[in-house]
């Protein structure tokens, strides 16, 4: 081919089990490469880059437009669009798996123009990229189980040197666990000129938290108790949009589940270890999370399969009227 003649290049990219679409096969000027495996892959303001290696040794860096980032003015005009007179916020809100379903449990939700996101249970998140995690500003941890929260380690690398800060949910002992998590580094490097990363880390019993602990990195993330949040009964986070709630459950060990709901929607989002309750302020209505009720109780079912493939064997706990497989 002649220096500055034009290439041909069309890419298939179906969506993976995360629903994003990563490049399967290239077509250059009608030559088929298959991609032996994505390396890398990195954002700007209206395109993403990916970096993959093709069956034929080569490496390609191929870049895909993606739609521009709107403001908030913007964001909040579509997502009052009605259609038959219901408001819309599907395209808004994104749900996706961190792994296969049948992986370690894990849900990502992505508010895909208000630059932030929620993480239920922190276990393998190697195929969530950097500019991914970055965006979470709070993690809800079912239990501590190794495989609900050993993704904690590439959490905190990623997000030491950021300025917002990490809310962690979790069971009573959470706060402690995160404390020994934290220990087992030698943090000399952090100091009073370090960047001020703060985590917290709160106890849910059931009804509230009963206790709130703090961690800045300016202190070499020393456990500083604070005083926990006070919010309705049940509820474990609760803004403008959307509401947080959560129930504790038999797991051997105290495990949460969690229901998320806004003003006329939502749905329900369980750990592996449990099911969103079907009554009261846990009942899911209509739609949340950038699917209807009907995908989103699918998708959170390959999320957190049963029987769990946490703890030994298979077991059911008992809460009033409720049974839930364990």
């Amino acid at each position: 081919m002649e220096f500055g003649s034009r290439m041909r290049i069309y890419v298939e990219q179906p969506a993976d089990h995360r629903g994003m679409p990563m490049p399967l096969k290239l077509h250059l000027d009608g030559h088929q490469v298959d991609v032996l495996e994505s390396l890398d892959q990195w954002y700007g303001p209206d395109y993403r880059y990916i970096k993959v290696r093709g069956y034929d040794g080569n490496l390609y860096i191929l870049r895909f437009d993606e739609p521009p980032l709107m403001g908030a003015d913007d964001v909040r005009e579509r997502a009052s669009t009605t259609a038959h007179g219901v408001r819309s916020m599907t395209w808004l809100v994104q749900p996706s798996l961190v792994n296969e379903p049948f992986s370690d449990p894990g849900l990502f939700i992505d508010f895909r123009f208000g630059r932030r996101a929620l993480l239920f249970d922190l276990a393998d998140l190697i195929p969530l990229s950097p500019r991914q995690l970055l965006r979470v500003s709070h993690a809800f941890v079912s239990h501590t189980h190794m495989d609900h929260f050993s993704g904690f380690d590439r959490l905190l690398r990623v997000c030491l040197h950021r300025t917002l800060p990490l809310h962690l949910i979790g069971p009573v002992g959470f706060g402690d666990r995160v404390d020994h998590k934290l220990k087992a580094y030698t943090l000399n490097l952090l100091d009073e000129h370090s960047c001020d990363f703060v985590i917290t880390a709160s106890e849910f019993n059931g009804e509230g938290f009963n206790r709130m602990c703090e961690f800045r990195a300016r202190e070499g993330f020393r456990p500083r108790e604070v005083s926990p949040s006070r919010l309705p009964p049940g509820t474990l986070l609760d803004e403008d949009e959307f509401r947080i709630a959560g129930v504790v459950l038999d797991h051997g060990t105290p495990c949460l589940a969690f229901a998320s709901s806004a003003s006329t929607c939502g749905v329900g989002v369980s750990s592996r270890s449990g099911l969103a309750s079907d009554r009261g302020s846990m009942k899911p209505s209509a739609r949340f999370g950038g699917a209807s009720q009907t995908t989103a109780k699918s998708l959170l079912g390959m999320a957190f399969p049963s029987p769990s493939a946490c703890s030994s064997s298979m077991r059911c706990a008992r809460r009033g009227d409720r049974r839930l497989p364990m």
